[in-house]
């Protein structure tokens, strides 16, 4: 491992306009804004103080399909009503610009002097590659990634500096007050053909 990070002068960096949207899955009793720094997470910082990270994606597929965890002890895989029971969904949504180092575009990641590993490799090297990022003269709202589960899905990994520029909108429960799943979580299951069951 490199012991040092170097990244362009020039990060030419991805705008995303002020009224832009994404889709987070959290544990409803947390704030829908929480910018971790446990060091669990692909791009926290390494050493879980320099900055937090909220982690949410363009589509409802990203965010949840990088959430569940499933189990596998049957034909299907399937999640279970105790994992979704405590989990809520929302919209993110920009109140100004947001400006985000793109790890989706080739193009973008030979000029970076990088490869897709950041995206499914050693979270280490990631999260070091991060910290570089963060620190850069820039100042990068935060990362765009593809998911590790599904690579047709696009992410955000959003740094802590840009707190003021979004707000939550469309908070709700992922499962229904009737026990059953919410009509749009239940599509993307199915979609992935992930089964529900209670209990």
């Amino acid at each position: 491992m490199p012991s040092k990070i170097t990244l362009p002068a020039d990060l030419r960096l991805e705008s995303f306009s002020s009224g832009s949207a994404w889709v987070r899955i959290y544990q409803c009793v947390q704030d829908p804004l929480f910018f971790g720094k446990t060091g669990w997470n692909r791009f926290d910082a390494p050493d879980r103080k320099e900055f937090g990270v909220l982690y949410m994606a363009k589509a409802l597929h990203g965010a949840l399909i990088e959430t569940l965890q499933l189990t596998r002890d049957r034909e299907f895989p399937y999640v279970t009503s105790n994992f979704l029971r405590i989990r809520c969904f929302c919209r993110i949504v920009s109140t100004e610009e947001i400006r985000l180092v793109n790890l989706t575009s080739g193009a973008s990641m030979v000029w970076l002097g990088v490869n897709g590993s950041l995206n499914s490799g050693d979270r280490r090297m990631a999260g070091r590659w991060a910290q570089a990022v963060f620190q850069h003269p820039d100042k990068p709202d935060g990362i765009l990634y593809v998911t590790r589960h599904d690579p047709q899905q696009v992410a955000v990994a959003l740094f802590d500096r840009a707190q003021c520029k979004v707000y939550v909108s469309n908070r709700q429960e992922i499962l229904d007050p009737t026990g059953g799943v919410a009509a749009e979580v239940d599509q993307v299951l199915r979609d992935y053909g992930i089964e529900f069951w209670t209990g």
